[in-house]
């Protein structure tokens, strides 16, 4: 829901005890141009730091087009978006040795969404319905490398020390030892 709110009540000191409004303001981290709110109105960077002063800020990290690939808490479910980059990334399931093609996977959270992780690549890994599952009732830990990738690790096992090689298309990926 979209509210449109005068500066006046938002420069007011909010009752925390109050039932609050849900307003969305954009404002880019580069700092170029003024925060903006869905119903096209621009707003000052004073009034943005104000509102969010006394609110959940929700960061959204968008490609080159605008397209949102880090959502946050925004959302449980991946956006079409951010399977794509996790198709090109991962190209198909990720856990070692399966051939499982990306057609066939699902987007998992690294860090399960009922546990507080965001709905964002670096949180997401594609697996095949099989070792979803077995992720889900097994002890592997699944951590990203320093470049954004999927490392497994099996139950009693040390994670890797270093950051595997890139993943050629039609490939498996391997266990950490």
């Amino acid at each position: 829901m979209t509210v449109l709110v005068n500066q006046r009540d938002l420069e007011r000191r909010a009752d925390t005890a109050a039932e609050r409004t849900n307003v969305s303001i954009t404002a880019l981290l580069d700092g170029i141009g003024l925060p903006w709110a869905p119903w096209g109105a621009t707003i000052t960077p004073e009034t943005a730091r104000a509102v969010a002063c006394d609110a959940q800020v929700t960061p959204i990290v968008v490609d080159g087009n605008g397209v949102p690939l880090s959502m946050g808490r925004t959302t449980r479910l991946v956006t079409p978006a951010q399977r794509r980059a996790l198709v090109v990334r991962d190209r198909g399931c990720a856990f070692p040795n399966c051939t499982a093609p990306a057609s066939w996977c699902e987007a998992h959270h690294i860090t399960h969404w009922a546990d507080g992780g965001p709905t964002d690549l670096e949180n997401m890994v594609l697996l095949c319905g099989s070792h979803h599952r077995h992720v889900h009732h097994s002890e592997w830990t699944i951590t990203s490398t320093p470049r954004g990738r999927p490392t497994f690790t099996p139950p009693g096992a040390e994670p890797p020390v270093s950051d595997p090689p890139d993943r050629p298309p039609g490939a498996s990926r391997t266990a950490a030892a």
